[in-house]
């Protein structure tokens, strides 16, 4: 269907031009939709090797490597993005999470916090909050992040909080179960 066709523009993008790191790329990030991580990967590095200039691009090679649960690597790579092009909020939340899967959680709370008040309101962040803190067994904290992400998008939090192993001790917390609608 649409996958199809959309893998073959960029295949015929790449027979136009072998040098076109946006198809080798976009291309990856499909195969990357599809979990099929390894040719995601793949053609993510070969996007890469074409432009090493373009942040963006390791930003996702990061990511696939921690969907890969390669978490150490993923972390290399983040913080070798932000050495070569600065501090970017991308950047540092992907490296708490890395550390978060890495059962580091004390100090992806800490690089969570320090991303500034300015991001303190975005809900992906107080969640990984939440999840480290549930990790740490400091369960009234993690209740507390978890209904200030729930009061911003309720349906994507609740799915999440409900599907999350991390949580897992919470099922039969009252304040839990109400929160995520169990």
């Amino acid at each position: 269907g649409n996958l199809d066709s959309a893998i073959k523009c960029y295949d015929d993008a790449v027979a136009v031009d072998s040098r076109n790191y946006e198809a080798y790329f976009n291309k990856g990030v499909l195969f990357a939709k599809i979990q099929d991580y390894d040719t995601s990967l793949e053609l993510i590095r070969k996007s890469i090797s074409l432009n090493k200039k373009n942040p963006v691009l390791l930003l996702h090679l990061g990511i696939v490597l921690g969907k890969m649960k390669k978490n150490q690597e993923a972390l290399k790579v983040f913080e070798s993005a932000e050495h070569q092009f600065g501090t970017h909020p991308d950047f540092t939340f992907q490296r708490g999470i890395q550390l978060a899967e890495m059962g580091e959680h004390k100090k992806a709370i800490k690089i969570f916090e320090n991303m500034g008040e300015s991001h303190m309101d975005n809900v992906n962040i107080i969640y990984a909050i939440s999840r480290s803190w549930a990790a740490l067994g400091q369960y009234d904290t993690a209740l507390d992040m978890l209904k200030k992400a729930v009061s911003k998008s309720p349906k994507v939090i609740r799915a999440w909080a409900k599907d999350e192993d991390i949580f897992n001790p919470l099922h039969e917390n009252e304040t839990f179960r109400h929160l995520v609608k169990m």
